[in-house]
């Protein structure tokens, strides 16, 4: 076994490790009365949401990828897209981008370099319209020329987003030595613009399910699904930020928590509740992934077994 393959399968087990620690956690707390919901219904529709969202974050990077001119297909995407990220809950977000670069190289053959390219160009794109929809937001209740400002400033980064930054990201991995995905023939523009609307669909389901979190924890709810879209995306943007933190994990909640104190007047224990019960409904989502990939993987496994 190579040195590759061999840090591979670590980082994924540490990674899973870690991963499942953060579930005993919120089962923990769970079980132990600390997170205590007014309408636990709802709480089904939030993690809907998030379900979807990352089926649509899936989907966005399949399409990365076929932009890229380099795609393994949707049904491999679902396979490995959870399985090979494990590694994030590693301190230090770069394992959990070199571990996919890995199982692309290994089950898709495709090189350091281009998977490289696309993480960095799905990173950025995930940065800045997250920076959008905050930014959005914001302008609409700051008054005068600041508003105007940021108005402005967000319209101009969706408009590099969607004009711009593939062009930067692969212009870049040129110089480095990288291969011109589209030398033979004009870029497929409408692949990445489908990528930017589904990017900013993304930020509206994640907010929408802070929003029904905030139902099921309070009645009547205080948040509203603009503003929901908007703590989401600017807590989720801190959480990347502090790379020490694995997947962004309490640096998020208390970002989130702090939005929801000083824009929406919650109370701080009701901030942290919603905090809690979106951490929670993130980890069921994902938990849905890592068991719907893990069985594509057996059965295809299987599948081979008995074809050979």
């Amino acid at each position: 076994m190579s040195w590759r393959k061999l840090l591979f399968a670590i980082g994924l087990t540490l990674g899973g490790a870690l991963f499942l620690q953060q579930v005993w956690e919120i089962y923990a707390a769970t079980v132990q009365g600390r997170l205590r919901l007014s309408q636990p219904a709802w709480l089904w529709v939030a993690l809907s949401f998030v379900t979807v969202a990352y089926f649509v974050q899936m989907l966005s990077w399949s399409l990365i990828m076929q932009y890229r001119g380099i795609s393994p297909g949707l049904g491999l995407t679902v396979r490995g897209y959870f399985l090979s990220f494990l590694p994030r809950y590693i301190p230090g977000s770069v394992w959990g981008y070199w571990s996919r670069s890995e199982w692309l190289k290994q089950y898709c053959g495709i090189n350091y370099t281009d998977s490289a390219l696309v993480s960095v160009l799905e990173t950025l794109a995930l940065v800045l319209t997250a920076l959008t929809v905050a930014g959005g937001w914001l302008s609409l209740r700051v008054e005068g020329l600041g508003g105007l400002a940021l108005g402005l400033a967000s319209a101009g980064m969706l408009i590099f987003t969607w004009l711009g930054l593939p062009r930067l990201v692969f212009w870049f991995g040129q110089r480095r030595g990288g291969s011109n995905p589209h030398s033979g023939g004009s870029a497929p523009f409408h692949v990445w613009s489908a990528v930017v609307v589904l990017y900013m669909i993304l930020w509206i389901l994640h907010g929408g399910s802070i929003y029904f979190v905030s139902q099921a924890v309070l009645f009547p709810p205080l948040v509203d699904l603009p503003g929901a879209v908007f703590v989401m995306s600017a807590a989720w943007l801190i959480g990347f930020i502090a790379i020490a933190v694995p997947a962004g994990i309490g640096v998020r909640e208390l970002t989130l928590a702090t939005l929801l104190s000083s824009q929406f007047g919650l109370l701080p224990w009701q901030a942290g509740l919603v905090a809690v019960a979106s951490r929670l409904v993130v980890i069921l989502a994902e938990v849905e992934w890592l068991l719907v990939g893990l069985a594509l993987h057996v059965y295809v496994r299987w599948k081979a077994s008995e074809g050979a």
